[in-house]
């Protein structure tokens, strides 16, 4: 169990004797000031009880530490904190690189229909010259709460997609590993598996019905994939204020995909930072187009992967991007 200091205690000294006043309860340690001293110092941050208990008695091989801390805690002048542990297993599960077999993503027929597949798609104008540079929409790159209503441009949202997701470039579009999605894309991804895949709701943009859609990167177009949504996407994103939002972007994983043994639970931690590198890509585009954004992890997990036509939890929705006219400019 890992602990850390109660947050409004009064701690009163007597000698060599402590007494602890915390939410109403006393707490009087007799010869205590030099373990409540040497806990003063090794507590700065949350820790495990059992090292505070190893280091308290190597500097008080005498002292009552066992029973202190069990006294402490009983108290609440400790508090149990079981967060931290926690996070540290899951990431331990994460660091083994490969558990499995190497399996070739030509097998996943799913990600390749997905990816290739579809039929009278949206083809999305590819992107203009802003006129922006890097340094502008980092500095100006903010998260807005409040989106001014109407419709966003087909230009708008295909120059945003050609920027931070599309498979362009100099290159030709073979896969960067053997049989693999196919294509360069702007942000990195562990092993060229690009296994985040990204879905557009647009609810306001000029020429483009509100549904779910599939973004094909190498044909920088949408496909249909399920349809639009009868409920409250403001519940969806757990209240946040969304309501006059133009369009989302909904990265999702397939736990499904084969070739993800390659790394193990590993691939895990490599598919969330590769949604990080693709999400601040869309957040510079926006920012470029002095557009508004909104970055979001809360919401209805189960809803809205269910909503957006995917299996759950094999195929979760892990980051929403929410995009519109910034109603901070317009004020200004």
């Amino acid at each position: 169990m890992w602990v850390h200091w109660a947050e409004r205690m009064n701690v009163r000294v007597d000698g060599m004797d402590a007494t602890i006043d915390v939410d109403g309860v006393r707490l009087t340690l007799p010869g205590g000031v030099p373990l409540l001293t040497r806990l003063r110092d090794l507590l700065r941050d949350p820790r495990p009880v059992e090292e505070l208990e190893q280091e308290l008695l190597a500097a008080n091989p005498r002292s009552k530490v066992t029973e202190t801390l069990q006294q402490m805690i009983e108290t609440r002048v400790l508090v149990p904190w079981e967060l931290g542990s926690q996070l540290a297993q899951l990431h331990q599960q994460t660091v083994v690189a490969s558990e499995g077999e190497v399996i070739p993503p030509a097998t996943e027929l799913g990600r390749m229909f997905r990816e290739m597949g579809g039929a009278h798609g949206i083809v999305l104008p590819f992107a203009e010259d802003t006129g922006v540079s890097l340094r502008e929409a980092l500095n100006s790159r903010r998260s807005r709460r409040a989106f001014l209503p109407g419709n966003l441009t087909l230009e708008q949202l295909g120059t945003i997609l050609s920027l931070a997701a599309s498979a362009v470039g100099d290159g030709p579009p073979s896969p960067k590993v053997s049989g693999g999605p196919p294509a360069h894309r702007p942000y990195p991804s562990g092993g060229g598996l690009y296994p985040v895949e990204v879905l557009i709701y647009p609810a306001n943009v000029a020429g483009i019905s509100p549904a779910f859609y599939y973004y094909q990167v190498l044909a920088h177009r949408l496909i249909s994939w399920a349809p639009a949504y009868g409920g409250s996407l403001t519940k969806l994103m757990a209240d946040h204020p969304v309501e006059a939002a133009a369009f989302f972007v909904l990265f999702f994983l397939d736990f499904t995909r084969l070739s993800l043994s390659r790394y193990g639970l590993k691939a895990y931690r490599l598919a969330l930072i590769e949604a990080g590198h693709l999400a601040q890509n869309i957040l510079l585009a926006v920012s470029a187009l002095h557009l508004a954004a909104l970055p979001l992890c809360g919401f209805d997990d189960e809803g809205l992967s269910h909503a957006a036509g995917l299996r759950y939890p094999e195929q979760p929705v892990v980051y929403v991007l929410v995009v519109g006219k910034d109603a901070a400019e317009a004020d200004q």
